[in-house]
């Protein structure tokens, strides 16, 4: 059976997942409560893809808890940065790509003007623009002075 990636949205009392497949195919969705009981619903839900891996978003931060009880149940579990996720959506709603291509947008802008990625992102969080040349400079002079 192919892998899936389950997309989680943790919140402070619900999950929202989306599972895709490779070719990026909506394959199944829900929405849990992030009590034991949503907790052993929404994994007995994705019991159906015995190959999966979940991208958490913000497996370091408000999707910390969800992350751990998954990682202590032996799961495959991927940190989506928050501020990297909502500028692919900015992308994806802006220019009509998909999650991979709003990504690649993302990461070859950050390597061809050496910002790093979590910078560009936020940067087109607040601005709703991708950093000019001017933004570029700025951002590596508070590099060196950090």
């Amino acid at each position: 059976m192919e892998q899936v990636i389950i997309g989680v949205d943790p919140h402070k009392l619900s999950a929202t997942i989306e599972v895709i497949d490779g070719a990026e195919q909506l394959l199944g969705a829900g929405r849990f409560t992030t009590d034991q009981a949503g907790y052993a619903a929404m994994r007995g839900y994705v019991k159906t893809w015995p190959e999966r891996v979940w991208a958490v978003e913000g497996a370091n931060g408000v999707g910390r808890p969800l992350a751990q009880r998954l990682l202590e149940a032996g799961e495959h579990v991927v940190d989506v940065p928050a501020k990297l996720g909502q500028a692919q959506s900015l992308l994806m709603e802006r220019h009509g790509l998909d999650g991979d291509r709003a990504f690649e947008v993302l990461r070859r802008y950050s390597q061809d003007h050496n910002i790093k990625l979590r910078d560009v992102a936020a940067h087109l969080i607040e601005t709703r623009q991708l950093p000019t040349i001017t933004t570029t400079l700025q951002l590596h002079k508070e590099e060196k002075t950090a």
